[in-house]
């Protein structure tokens, strides 16, 4: 094989990697789970994604459906900074993870409304290359800033940030 067919064997390699994370943002965003685990996730795959670890498919979409997105009305996922290792048939990504969310609870304001807030994350992806292609074997999420940017009132559904804010304003003052 030549250089050239190395060099471009590996331009693919790397692209199949970077859609899974194009395909988690895509199908998560339109609420798609069933398609979204399937697409993206190895069967035994795990996502330390909220509060707890979470292992295999089921497991991950029903996270999704009744922890993860329940109390939103719509999400949109915009993903920067995308670093690809490969090594053979395994990888890890690394993804800058930009996430705006609308809450039921200010539907009443309406379809234009501002967005309610937007988390700042990175994805730490560990990848394997299956026969139905590139999943994810281990996803674990780190805060990308040390902070949750609050676009308007962040709602009291959404505890679990006010609480991650309330930490980081603490951790703050310490320095």
């Amino acid at each position: 094989m030549s250089e050239l067919e190395d060099d471009v064997r590996e331009l693919v390699e790397r692209q199949a990697i970077v859609d899974v994370i194009n395909d988690y943002c895509h199908y998560v965003d339109l609420k798609d789970f069933d398609t979204m685990v399937e697409k993206v996730w190895a069967l035994d795959g795990s996502d330390a994604h909220g509060e707890r670890l979470v292992k295999g498919r089921e497991a991950i979409r029903d996270w999704y459906e009744r922890e993860g997105t329940p109390n939103l009305s719509a999400n949109v996922h915009a993903i920067s900074n995308v670093m690809v290792q490969r090594d053979g048939e395994r990888a890890k990504m690394i993804s800058l993870v930009l996430s705006w969310a609308w809450t039921k609870e200010t539907d009443s304001a309406g379809p234009l409304r501002p967005a309610d807030y937007a988390t700042a994350s990175r994805y730490n992806d560990e990848l394997s290359k299956y026969p139905e292609g590139w999943r994810i074997d281990r996803r674990f999420v780190t805060p990308a800033a040390e902070s949750v940017i609050a676009i308007g009132a962040v709602p009291e559904s959404q505890r679990h940030l006010r609480a991650r804010a309330a930490k980081l304003d603490a951790e703050a003052a310490r320095r």
